[in-house]
């Protein structure tokens, strides 16, 4: 279902963007309407069917999106993605990991302590890998409105396309009714006809009672139809008239685009704007039929041709049916009527023919209509600071528009990936490499690096990885010699490793390479450019991508444009950060409730937030593998330790699911050990304010194979309303403390959001 959430809220943007398309071509042929012909008019309009069914929109500095960049806006608002509310991803079946009461992070830093804190390194799945591996699955956030509104809409494009499939059935089952025609006198019209046109192929033609009106049928194999009443009752000139408007459908291809007209339709079916637009094209084309049959007929004709056509609507325009055919009456509708006589009375020699104002005109739409807003163009990034945790500036998102929103400076990224390569995570941070801090010009609060990690895949193997990391307030040079000091140390004690540098150009970019030789069979490649200010440096494994790989990853590096943005996301990297109100917002969507969100308890007060999962709340009651995505904030005082016992405790919340059955039933939880393997932690039933809560005996964050100077772990469990909760102490503190801390957590309310984003816009 979540490809069909996707699928909507990608047709709500492109719908957007083809309701403007199509009211630049109303207001063109009202502002143009005695000066265009009637072939460029309908001409205009193919350019709104191909802006309808791209699947992939180029980009261009030329596009009209660039000056209606509220377009995108229009969007997020209708998707319950607006700019203070960009979903994070919605993660489910993810790994398990150890214990998850704790991240005990530098608060300074951000980034992951050491010693007896549970790290990334102890974050092991039941099999051994680590979390990040493919067993999981994710997907995107969206309001329940909208998942409806998606619902309904697949739904409605589905029966659309089934009935036109339907339609085109019934032409074929259809044809095997009528008589084909072999009278001499029809047969050496319809000859007539092809010579006149030049069509060489033989195309038959049919008889019979079916339908009132002929019509061309057929996009592969194509067929004309014309009534038996028709071919008795007109003179030879008239039937040469009514084949030669068939023709001339054929000539235009007029089938293939009335075809992918339908599909159009099918896809955009909620969209009025373009209904009307199909209406108005299918009239445009048949005025441009006839000015095309009169311009091979001769233009003395359009007396003779235009008295065809009112005769015919006297005698046999009545009773049509199908929609999927070409018929030569077209619309019944009196202004349309009048439309056609009108421009078969004053047409003119040659007036079919595209004059070379036309031919531009239709170039610089396309130009401006058929492009995207270019991401070549350095856009103001700077970041609105609403941050909730003040300390914990390094972050890390799974989501390329999440880290452009907030990195506070423009960067670019690759717009284009090698095969199977996928978007691993981008990591916003605060410090610069140590050769370049020395003077770098950014406070200390401000991200200055930001770093995308790409990963490639061959089911759960990992096959190959590269990344590009943009560097604000620094350097090449600066760059170079961090990669140069980093890179050289064989880092056993050896001599240095050699490091090639040379200039090069490749994919447009004029780089230093930097080739680092391992061994004889490995090699480190790195390419450091500066582009408007900003220096970029790009880390290629070892193998990873040839050198035309390179060069077209390189010569697609770009500002991120707003589809780049939705196309790269991660929906399987597991440890999203929460940093602030944007984030919160979408932790309520992911987990299905507002979680509750107290900043201090007791004295100790919030560092962390993320994303998670833990393998507490990842014992499968049904032994299928099942875990759950879990919001954990972690709360730490470093002066705690010596007056206290304890230095930090965890918070953990997600649905419940009927875990906390499970644990009270079992009376243990199954926790990992560093090496994957299992082992299990004895509950007991204890009450805290009256509330029934399931309590750890304090335990090693890895069983036995934890040092004796390891700290010991303590946890709590209870549900509420169907959501679990858990608080984790690293240290054992006294039951006061613990009864305290967690009757705290008991008692805290629900995240509220304005009070949070206000606090936040006040503190900043």
């Amino acid at each position: 279902m979540n490809v069909i959430y996707s699928l909507f809220a990608d047709f709500l943007d492109d719908t957007l963007a083809a309701s403007l398309v199509i009211l630049v071509v109303i207001a063109i042929h009202a502002i143009l309407q005695k000066v265009i012909s009637a072939r460029v008019r309908y001409l205009l309009w193919l350019l709104v069917i191909i802006r309808m069914l791209l699947p992939v929109i180029p980009d261009s500095p030329l596009s009209m999106f660039h000056v209606l960049q509220y377009g995108e806006g229009i969007k997020s608002a209708l998707t319950g993605q607006a700019a203070d509310t960009a979903p994070l991803p919605n993660l489910q079946a993810a790994a398990p990991s150890n214990q998850g009461l704790d991240s005990d992070s530098d608060p300074q830093s951000g980034t992951p302590g050491t010693g007896d804190s549970i790290n990334a390194g102890h974050l092991q799945q039941a099999d051994g890998q680590a979390p990040g591996g493919r067993h999981s699955s994710a997907a995107g956030i969206y309001s329940p409105w909208l998942k409806a509104a998606a619902i309904i809409w697949f739904g409605g494009a589905v029966f659309l396309f089934l009935n036109g499939l339907g339609i085109m059935s019934r032409q074929l089952r259809g044809r095997k009714r009528l008589r084909r025609v072999t009278d001499p006198r029809p047969i050496a019209v319809l000859e007539d006809a092809l010579n006149r046109f030049g069509v060489k192929r033989k195309i038959p033609l049919y008889t019979g009672s079916r339908a009132k009106s002929p019509f061309l049928s057929g996009v592969f194999r194509p067929w004309i139809y014309v009534p038996e009443l028709a071919l008795q009752e007109l003179t030879s000139p008239q039937l040469l008239h009514i084949l030669a408007h068939e023709l001339a459908h054929y000539k235009r291809r007029d089938t293939l685009w009335n075809l992918l007209g339908s599909a159009a339709a099918a896809i955009h079916w909620p969209n009025p704007l373009s209904w009307l637009g199909l209406h108005k094209m299918k009239t445009d084309r048949e005025l441009a039929c006839d000015a095309y049959v009169l311009d091979v007929l001769g233009e003395e004709e359009a007396a003779a041709y235009g008295l065809t056509l009112v005769e015919f609507l006297k005698q046999f325009s009545k009773g049509r049916t199908d929609r999927e055919v070409l018929y030569f009456f077209g619309s019944q509708h009196r202004q349309q009527i009048t439309r056609r006589v009108s421009m078969i009375h004053s047409f003119k020699k040659g007036s079919y023919r595209i004059s070379a104002a036309a031919v531009l005109l239709l170039i610089l739409l396309s130009l401006v209509t058929l492009t995207n807003a270019s991401g070549d163009s350095k856009t103001d990034n700077t970041a609105v600071n609403d941050d909730l945790i003040n300390l914990y500036k390094n972050r890390n998102y799974n989501r390329l528009d999440r880290a452009v929103e907030e990195a506070g400076f423009a960067f670019q990224a690759p717009s284009v990936l090698p095969p199977d390569f996928i978007l691993e995570r981008a990591y916003l941070a605060v410090t610069l490499p140590e050769a370049a801090a020395a003077t770098a010009s950014s406070e200390d609060n401000e991200i200055d690096q930001v770093t995308l990690y790409y990963e490639r895949y061959d089911g759960d193997t990992h096959t190959g990885q590269f990344s590009l990391e943009a560097y604000k307030d620094s350097s090449v040079e600066q760059i170079y010699t961090a990669v140069e000091l980093e890179e050289s140390s064989s880092g056993d004690g050896g001599p240095p490793l050699p490091v090639d540098r040379k200039p090069t150009t490749i994919g447009g970019i004029n780089a230093i390479h930097v080739n680092v030789h391992v061994n004889q069979y490995v090699q480190k490649l790195f390419y450091i450019w500066e582009r408007d200010g900003i220096v970029y440096k790009l880390y290629i494994g070892s193998g990873t991508l040839s050198q035309q790989e390179i060069a077209s990853l390189m010569a697609s590096i770009k500002y991120p444009d707003e589809q780049m943005k939705r196309s790269f996301v991660n929906e399987k990297f597991f440890n999203v950060d929460v940093i602030d109100v944007k984030d919160l917002r979408m932790v309520a969507d992911i987990i299905g409730f507002m979680p509750k969100f107290p900043m201090e308890v007791s004295g100790f007060h919030m560092h962390t937030a993320m994303l998670t999962t833990s393998s507490v709340f990842s014992d499968p009651p049904d032994e299928q593998g099942r875990s759950g995505i879990v919001f954990q904030t972690g709360y730490f005082n470093l002066g705690a330790e010596k007056t206290r016992g304890f230095r930090s405790f965890s918070f953990l919340q997600m649905q419940n699911q009927g875990l906390y059955e499970t644990f009270k039933s079992k009376g243990q939880i199954i926790l990992y050990r560093i090496d994957g393997e299992k082992f299990a932690v004895p509950l007991t039933i204890a009450h805290v304010n009256g509330q029934e809560v399931l309590v750890t005996e304090p335990y090693k964050i890895d069983g036995e194979l934890s040092k004796p100077t390891e700290p010991d772990f303590l946890s709590y469990f209870w549900q509420d309303q169907g959501i679990i909760y858990e608080v984790g102490f690293t240290g054992v503190p006294t039951l006061e403390d613990q009864r305290t801390i967690v009757s705290s957590f008991m008692e805290a309310p629900a995240a509220d959001i304005d009070k949070l984003a206000a606090a936040a816009a006040q503190a900043h």
